[in-house]
């Protein structure tokens, strides 16, 4: 699928990702906001915006084993996503688009089937 906003990896780069993200099953925010990190953030985005921090949520959660996906939100401020800033709501933002992604990919595989 080609879109502006998606950017599809290989099982290398997302293996890359999280570990650089330092993304797991019990860690599934991480905060950025080092320029040096950034990097994969301005690779993903459809604007001439300068993205500062980024937040990457490991999606997996309700998802099968074999299934990887990252959200990455970024923002021109560098304090929206600093590494100091609690994580609770994200967390749950995580699980919520986790869960609702694992009932859409169901939804669609029982259809192709």
């Amino acid at each position: 699928m080609e879109h502006q906003n998606w950017k599809p990896l290989s099982k290398l780069e997302m293996i890359d990702l999280l570990r650089s993200a330092k993304l797991s099953t019990k860690k599934i925010v991480s905060l950025r906001s080092h320029q040096k990190n950034i990097r994969k953030a301005n690779d993903f985005k459809s604007q001439d915006a300068k993205i500062f921090s980024e937040a990457l949520l490991s999606l997996k959660t309700y998802l099968r084993k074999d299934d990887q996906v990252i959200l990455l939100l970024g923002s021109e401020n560098e304090e929206t996503f600093n590494q100091n800033n609690k994580t609770d709501y994200l967390n749950i933002l995580a699980k919520v688009i986790s869960h609702q992604l694992y009932h859409l990919l169901t939804k669609q595989r029982s259809i192709d089937e």
